[in-house]
């Protein structure tokens, strides 16, 4: 014979004395006290499968986000000597904060040295 059952029904049993000491002979507050800790239990294990998928679909939506505005900016900036939006994406700050270092503002679009140097050489063969 299987003794598991038993055996995690007295480790629960344990658990319930130790959190409600002298009510440790009551069938009734035990089965509340069982049936508490189960639901529990089941909605920890539902928010946290909610959780995940809500991870899941934010992700998804921050990828669309991103396709939308490459997919957009690439229509806006057809009739301009602007090739992709990180063109425009590296002259909108400094059109509000003045002058910045160039490792500033490669720095504030969160891109590599070398990414940034060729866009920044791109942007000044056109006189920007």
């Amino acid at each position: 014979m299987n003794y598991r059952l038993l055996k995690e029904i007295i480790s629960l049993l344990e658990n319930y004395e130790d959190e409600n000491p002298g009510k440790s002979s009551e069938l009734e507050g035990f089965s509340r006290w069982l049936s508490t800790k189960v639901e529990h239990e089941t909605k920890d294990a539902r928010l946290k499968e909610a959780a995940e998928q809500g991870d899941t679909a934010i992700t998804m939506l921050i990828s669309y986000l991103y396709r939308y505005t490459k997919n957009y900016s690439k229509k806006a900036l057809e009739d301009t000597p602007l090739s992709t939006f990180d063109d425009f994406a590296f002259l909108a700050p400094l059109s509000y904060s003045g002058s910045l270092t160039k490792t500033e503002l490669i720095q504030m679009q969160l891109l590599e040295i070398t990414s940034g140097i060729e866009i920044i050489k791109r942007l000044s063969k056109y006189g920007y």
